[in-house]
């Protein structure tokens, strides 16, 4: 059965023509998984930063789920910034961070899995087996559709702990 698509399609604040909607491949969210919702704004207020409609648009925040990578190890600001992979190791490290701690600012507690074994940490906070884990993961990534690589398996498998978790 071959894949159709709509001739136009939202992104960025406007409707375009679906050929036209590309994502760069350094895309964070497509890397990170950071845009889980299409069309969510958050602003910056008095209080605070504020998601834009949230309630609204029919969305609520009921868990928070975070694969966690090894940590950095004790390297300088420079010894960083002069290899280009310490840059993105680092960039990640700290965007997890960020995760975590925005989930507990807003009262969450977020559920941390190692990234290195957390489809089998995934499997055991569902009471499931992996194999049952994997199946259900397969069948979330038939309905996605591509891309459904290692990235984002552990990242439903996250999310799933993090939904019984709640």
């Amino acid at each position: 059965m071959a894949q159709t698509y709509p001739d136009h399609i939202w992104q960025n604040g406007r409707i375009k023509p679906w050929a036209e909607a590309t994502v760069h491949v350094m895309a964070h969210a497509l890397h990170y998984g950071s845009s889980v919702f299409e069309g969510i704004r958050s602003y910056e207020t008095p209080n605070g930063a504020a998601i834009f409609r949230l309630a609204s648009a029919g969305h609520v925040v009921r868990a928070c789920g975070v694969l966690v990578g090894p940590g950095m190890p004790g390297w300088s600001t420079a010894e960083i910034l002069a290899v280009h992979v310490r840059m993105h190791q680092a960039e990640g490290e700290l965007f997890r961070d960020v995760l975590v701690a925005g989930a507990r600012a807003c009262g969450r507690v977020p559920l941390t899995l190692s990234e290195k074994v957390a489809l089998d940490e995934a499997a055991r906070a569902l009471g499931a087996t992996r194999a049952q884990l994997d199946a259900r993961i397969a069948a979330l990534g038939k309905q996605a559709g591509a891309p459904w690589g290692k990235d984002q398996k552990e990242a439903a498998a996250v999310a799933l702990a993090a939904l019984r978790a709640a």
